[in-house]
């Protein structure tokens, strides 16, 4: 028998159970359009800590404007950054009122540890008033998720509801309105590529993307002796891009374009996805 001493001990090692915190993330785009699928309700960052969760249960609270109803919001899912399903698509319930509906995933979600970026998406109906608003809650508490490695049951934070941003539906709409530039000046004959104007297509207020299919420009002169004859080749820059124009037309008011004291108007047709305003933005558009 051989002994010996001194002896050490190790060091102690303290098994803990995983973290998750689920943290509401602003969605920029707060104009959402109806009749359409797979529109974005929510976003939340989920932060996990200690090992990979697993998540098997997961409950989300929609908060509607009075009057919309379960039927209006289907196919409720959690989707990754790159549009992948995690974790449904569920139908919405009624819970207590025609406003607060509910839907709940009962898939497997695994995330490993750090931090994961997830929106929900759903499909609204053609029913919602314009201005009827949404908001996507999650009640943590209520999440059903272990640890991977240690099999214990986690209680993710916080303790209360995490809310995302509050959304309207929105029609598409576009307005249209002439820049300031350039302003007036005088343009010698047979001047060549020059710039005559400045379209601002604003989608601020708008639920979808807009597709711009024509465009119809009035040509007429500051006095009298004007003839629209003398512009022509009129192009479209969508910045340092040229929007593709599928055929162009033209109609005078006077006997011809080439008639003193007319006007005339030119009218650009474009292919469907050539020149698209994104919803809640402005597009300025050179002549």
């Amino acid at each position: 028998t051989i002994s010996s001493s001194p002896f050490y001990n190790a060091t102690n090692t303290t098994i803990g159970d995983g973290k998750l915190r689920i943290e509401s993330m602003v969605i920029s785009q707060t104009n959402i359009p109806e009749n359409s699928k797979k529109v974005l309700i929510g976003k939340f960052k989920f932060v996990v800590d200690g090992e990979q969760l697993n998540i098997t249960s997961m409950g989300f609270k929609l908060t509607t404007t009075t009057g919309s109803q379960a039927s209006e919001i289907t196919n409720v899912s959690l989707v990754d950054k790159n549009g992948k399903v995690l974790a449904g698509p569920k139908d919405t319930t009624i819970n207590t009122t025609d406003e607060e509906q509910t839907a709940t995933t009962t898939d497997t979600v695994s995330l490993p540890k750090g931090e994961h970026t997830l929106d929900v998406v759903g499909d609204l109906d053609a029913d919602w008033d314009a201005n009827d608003t949404v908001r996507v809650g999650i009640f943590p508490e209520a999440i059903t998720v272990r640890g991977d490695t240690s099999g214990n049951l986690i209680t993710p934070t916080p303790a209360g509801q995490v809310q995302s941003t509050l959304l309207t539906v929105k029609p598409a709409a576009l307005a249209v309105s002439l820049d300031s530039v350039p302003a007036a000046q005088t343009v010698v004959v047979g001047t060549q590529d020059y710039e005559v104007g400045r379209l601002i297509l604003d989608a601020s207020d708008s639920g979808s993307d807009v597709r711009v299919t024509q465009v119809a420009i009035r040509q007429e002169g500051p006095d009298t002796s004007f003839m629209p004859d003398v512009l022509s080749g009129l192009e479209l820059f969508d910045g340092a891009t040229k929007v593709i124009v599928d055929t162009t037309s033209r109609t005078c008011a006077g006997a011809s374009c080439g008639t003193i004291n007319t006007t005339a108007t030119t009218t650009a047709t474009i292919t469907a996805g050539n020149l698209t305003v994104k919803a809640g933005t402005t597009k300025t558009i050179t002549v």
